[in-house]
């Protein structure tokens, strides 16, 4: 009896130790690995004004107020141009009635498309440092350094294509059909839409790949090394951070992505 009271005192002090590091960021180091590895992605957030959140210093923590305050003001810059753009196309007598509808629906989905994504880049912004962090633990045991710069490569060639397509697809469009400057900055700022869909498509790869990882640790531990306890333990606490890490990706970027495929 005594000895459970005692691992009860344990289990609560551990989860009261976990709680103070999630809430302390100052102890929130960043490994170079991780911070470069996602370099890409939250560069990509920051073009486009929707920061999730800032590491300084090789610490993680949540977005400062000026950086909450330029998301604001991007919201209603994008807001106002999209709102400007739809009572224009409204101001042609000649417009179809199937095309009003269509601007309608379009123009309300995009404005509620930033404001789900400033509300996400204020509220979710522990979410987002939780998932950074058990990532971080899960990489410290499981970390193939092929699989680690053939992830880095890819976030690049899908942050550089975006951009890329997104401004040519513009350029484009805009000389050869001559289209009016609303049309050309609305078009421009659709990519903080797409932005939210390649996140959450780069780190689902990567939430697979440590899944493979670990599968072929247990793999290898079976056969080369049997079942040691220290070993066992271990590749059972990177098993629960893997879960843990696929429950806050399904809590930070379902109701995004299920606006993008809505949008779409």
């Amino acid at each position: 009896m005594c000895g459970k009271r005692y691992e009860m005192r344990n289990t609560r002090k551990r989860i009261i130790c976990r709680k103070i590091r999630v809430h302390n960021y100052k102890n929130n180091q960043i490994d170079q690995d991780i911070k470069w590895m996602l370099f890409p992605l939250n560069l990509m957030q920051m073009i486009t004004f929707f920061p999730k959140y800032s590491i300084r210093s090789n610490i993680i923590k949540p977005n400062s107020l000026i950086l909450k305050f330029v998301s604001l003001t991007a919201t209603i810059l994008f807001i106002s141009a999209f709102i400007h753009r739809h009572f224009t196309l409204l101001s042609r007598s000649n417009i179809h009635s199937s095309s009003l509808i269509y601007t309608y629906a379009a123009t309300v989905a995009f404005c509620l498309g930033c404001i789900i994504n400033f509300i996400y880049s204020v509220i979710k912004t522990r979410d987002q440092i939780i998932f950074v962090l058990t990532i971080q633990r899960i990489h410290r045991f499981l970390n193939n350094r092929n699989v680690y710069k053939h992830f880095v490569i890819w976030n690049w060639i899908y942050v550089i294509g975006l951009f890329i397509f997104y401004i040519s697809a513009v350029t484009y469009f805009t000389i050869m059909l001559n289209l009016p400057i609303y049309s050309t900055y609305s078009s421009v700022i659709l990519i903080c839409h797409d932005v939210n869909l390649i996140c959450a498509i780069r780190l689902m790869r990567l939430l697979q790949d440590k899944a493979v990882l670990w599968n072929d640790k247990i793999w290898f531990q079976e056969n080369e090394n049997g079942h040691h306890n220290n070993v066992c333990r271990r590749t059972f606490k990177v098993y629960v951070d893997i879960l843990k890490s696929f429950n806050v990706y399904r809590t930070v970027f379902q109701i995004p992505v299920s606006k993008f495929m809505l949008n779409s």
